[in-house]
């Protein structure tokens, strides 16, 4: 038994509501049961009871045992002065608020269904990865579809959330942000913050100024990069030239602290290689903010990035060099990580739902991805039917599965309360 079960009892007044009474004796009515509190503070917050004879407003506070209360110091902090009940599970001792009152304990442990414990224990005490992947088999997917569509949008508000922090950083300019995001996509998961660390050493008013001029553009990135301290080839020896004339002109400090990852990855996926893609999209839509707020559909969304598979001479561009270009399904992971979340956070801090409804729409049109996360969910039947939903699997697993957090999931939750077919 833990807190966080009783929590979700309470909540959802998952138990026995006849003839209630408290430890006391006085005899006990939920008018409400109190809005819950993730905070600091009391469990629950603004609980309407009726104890007795006489009807209370104020905090209800959880444990597993009574004596809890002192373990946790609650009696001697104001901020639970307010408590009107203690819920428990097994009431194990007195205690009182900090003006010596004795507390109201109401026990929880004989009015729940043993069933519903059972059914919470083999959940909470899985050694599985996915803790409901033997039990749910896929019942319920209605629920499950909901709980992904839930869980994606959660994902684009904490990259939301994310974006927005950088655009304040920028004193506002959405363009500078849209930079240091989008140079964060192309180093995926394992070079992200040195790609963010790099797009950082080059304000997005020189970026736009050297785009003018794109091999001062591509001297720039390679530079700060560090990519070009040993040439091997004449096109890099006229950009490092270039490189060191831009650095006297615009007094450009070496980006620091990058540490490039080659590890275990394909060519393709090389720093160099990403960073030269990088240079092809910014030398074709050097305002690419405005054009993918002006984008219509994924086909034009693909067409804004199909600059990524041009084959024009650059740093790295030799025979061998150009078979990596990206797949179809890298294209489309940059659009789902790089262009739905700027969309979606303008949309959002604009309060322009026909753009956050847009960036819904684009990841339904884009196709499921496939990965090691969602191979795990496809083995017991919760295959996405698209980006949005395969978005939605990839914050399930991290935030609630990884965590246990089942009684906030809505197949969990399913599983809980409704028996399986």
């Amino acid at each position: 038994m833990n807190e966080y079960f009783l929590h979700y009892l309470w909540r959802h007044r998952l138990f026995e509501m006849s003839q209630m009474t408290c430890e006391s004796g006085e005899d006990l009515a939920i008018l409400h049961p109190g809005f819950y509190n993730r905070d600091a503070g009391p469990d629950f917050q603004e609980a309407l009871l009726r104890i007795g004879d006489t009807r209370w407003m104020g905090s209800v506070e959880l444990h597993v045992k009574s004596s809890e209360w002192k373990v946790h110091g609650h009696s001697s902090d104001p901020a639970y002065n307010n408590v009107i009940l203690h819920v428990v599970w097994e009431h194990d001792a007195e205690v009182s608020r900090n003006d010596d009152s004795l507390l109201p304990v109401f026990t929880l442990q004989k009015r729940v269904e043993p069933a519903l414990v059972k059914r919470y224990s083999q959940l909470s005490y899985s050694h599985e990865p996915i803790p409901c992947a033997r039990q749910w088999k896929g019942h319920f997917p209605r629920a499950a579809l909901q709980m992904l569509e839930r869980a994606a949008v959660e994902r684009l508000e904490k990259r939301t959330a994310h974006i927005l922090k950088l655009v304040a950083e920028r004193q506002g300019d959405w363009e500078a942000a849209c930079w240091l995001w989008l140079a964060r996509a192309f180093g995926q998961r394992v070079n992200a913050d040195a790609f963010e660390r790099l797009a950082g050493s080059l304000p997005w008013k020189l970026v736009q100024r050297l785009a003018i001029q794109p091999f001062q553009l591509e001297a720039a990135l390679f530079g700060q990069a560090g990519f070009l301290h040993s040439p091997t080839n004449a096109h890099q020896q006229k950009l490092q030239k270039e490189y060191r004339y831009l650095t006297v002109k615009y007094g450009m400090q070496p980006a620091l602290g990058l540490q490039w990852k080659r590890l275990r990855m394909y060519p393709a996926a090389f720093p160099q290689s990403r960073l030269e893609q990088l240079y092809r999209l910014l030398k074709q839509h050097p305002r690419l903010l405005a054009d993918l707020l002006d984008a219509q559909d994924v086909k034009a969304l693909r067409h804004l990035f199909a600059a990524l598979t041009s084959a024009d001479e650059g740093v790295l561009n030799s025979p061998k060099s150009r078979k990596h270009s990206p797949a179809k399904a890298t294209l489309d992971r940059w659009l789902i990580n790089a262009a739905v979340p700027l969309v979606f956070a303008y949309g959002h801090f604009h309060q322009l739902p026909e753009l956050t409804e847009k960036a819904v729409r684009w990841l339904e049109s884009l196709a499921a991805e496939t990965n090691h996360v969602t191979r795990q969910y496809n083995q017991f039947g919760l295959t996405p039917l698209n980006a949005l939903h395969s978005q939605g699997l990839l914050e399930l697993n991290a935030v609630y599965c990884n965590a246990k957090r089942c009684l906030d999931c809505l197949i969990g939750n399913h599983w809980l309360l409704k028996t399986p077919p």
